[in-house]
């Protein structure tokens, strides 16, 4: 009897130490909770409201369209179709940032100026309570990944204020954004090993498992897969080529109809090949499990192979790793022409970028160029005729992010070119000076 009244009262000691923890933590999340309602929000929503103002009406249009087509998925879809239409919508955002990089660089400066005082805040709200040390790291992890991920302005053209009470479960999110412009995690990423690796050990799993898998679509089917993929090629060669130009202008789309049709006819092709995603959800689904399989162990490979263990690099290659078992990703994938390039993106990754803002200039302009480490970089002014006015830079840049600044107060009302040269690239920015 002596023993059951121990064991009565040992479960009631242990039920109320469970319940009271359980409580404690729901009292703790409510703290945190206010906190960003009161502190992170209205900072996330002003920089939100900035850069909409800077978009043109159509891409303003367009992300809110975004938003409302993210957050009214049916909870009826399955999950791999919800991931694949919120990588979609993903994508389609990132289209629209990419051209902003001075926006881009903006809000992210913005966000670490806060960041630091944010997490040490929210930290100490959740030393006060009595969980393990073990679960305070995690805790800690889950909060700076977060905070990382919110540095992106695809994360915040994306957020909505009135979903914000799910932003205290998105904080125990891996990380689904990359930032725009080639940090670290990035640049560690294009080495020959690593492309070595993914030619060798990835990419014939994915092919074997693709050329299986077409023997279930119909005729039909591999000709919107095939002919989406060719627009796909095109729309690449379009934009290098333009980025390339002196036209080009960051914040700007090309004053070309050309672009125009084929974004509207890139879009209709993503949506019929979404459409035969949905049909064949349940094999495509089969069809990634010998994938999947293996999915960990690349993972720690790749990150071994680019020598930065850090939770940046983590998150680049879990991002990319993910878009690699989205269904569309899988059905566009062609493993007849298949490489670290197609699977990856590694060519994004060690692509010369450059900016120049602001454009038009008063006083002053900064030149960002990116992706120019190990060799010879040239960067150069003329005249909008062709005629030499200085050399800004030449010489070996060891630098993977140059920032540049011209005086532009001793130069006259008029539009002048900035060429750069590195290896075999040659890019031509126009800026307008106007006093």
């Amino acid at each position: 009897m002596k023993k059951l009244i121990v064991i009565a009262l040992a479960l009631i000691v242990v039920s109320t130490i469970g319940f009271s923890q359980k409580n404690q933590k729901n009292n703790i999340r409510s703290e945190v909770m206010a906190y960003m309602k009161s502190n992170v929000f209205p900072v996330i929503l002003e920089q939100q409201e900035i850069y909409l103002k800077n978009l043109s009406e159509n891409e303003r249009a367009e992300i809110l369209n975004l938003k409302k087509e993210r957050y009214s998925q049916s909870a009826d879809n399955t999950k791999s179709n919800r991931y694949a239409l919120n990588q979609e919508i993903t994508r389609k955002v990132e289209e629209i940032t990419s051209k902003y990089q001075e926006l881009n660089t903006a809000y992210e400066q913005t966000i670490n100026s806060h960041k630091k005082i944010w997490i040490k805040d929210i930290e100490a709200i959740r030393n006060k309570s009595d969980l393990s040390e073990s679960a305070k790291g995690k805790s800690s992890d889950h909060l700076n990944r977060f905070f990382n991920k919110a540095e992106t302005s695809t994360w915040m053209l994306l957020w909505d204020k009135d979903k914000a009470g799910n932003m205290q479960k998105n904080m125990h999110m891996k990380n689904s954004f990359s930032k725009k412009g080639g940090k670290n995690h990035m640049s560690h990423m294009a080495n020959p090993e690593i492309s070595s690796y993914i030619n060798k050990n990835i990419i014939p799993v994915v092919s074997k498992e693709r050329s299986l898998f077409d023997k279930k679509l119909t005729k039909k089917e591999k000709e919107i897969i095939n002919a989406a993929r060719d627009k796909i090629e095109v729309r690449k060669i379009m934009f290098k080529s333009w980025y390339a130009s002196e036209d080009f202008v960051a914040g700007q789309r090309a004053k070309d109809s050309s672009f125009d049709n084929m974004r509207a006819d890139m879009q209709k092709s993503m949506e019929e090949v979404r459409a035969i995603a949905k049909t064949h959800s349940n094999e495509i689904d089969e069809s990634m499990k010998n994938i999947k399989s293996h999915a960990e162990q690349w993972k720690t490979d790749i990150l071994a192979l680019s020598n930065a263990n850090n939770k940046k690099t983590e998150g680049f290659i879990n991002k990319k790793m993910h878009r690699a078992q989205t269904p569309v990703f899988f059905l566009l994938f062609n493993p007849d022409k298949a490489n670290d390039v197609d699977l990856f993106g590694l060519d994004k990754q060690s692509e010369l970028k450059v900016t120049v803002y602001p454009n038009p200039a008063a006083n002053f302009a900064n030149i960002t160029v990116l992706n120019a480490v190990g060799s010879n970089l040239k960067v150069t002014l003329y005249t909008k005729s062709g005629e030499f006015k200085k050399d800004l830079y030449n010489a070996v840049n060891q630098q993977n992010r140059l920032n540049l600044k011209i005086d532009t107060k001793e130069l006259d009302n008029d539009i002048y070119i900035v060429k750069v040269n590195y290896q075999n690239n040659n890019i031509s920015r126009k800026i307008v000076v106007k006093h």
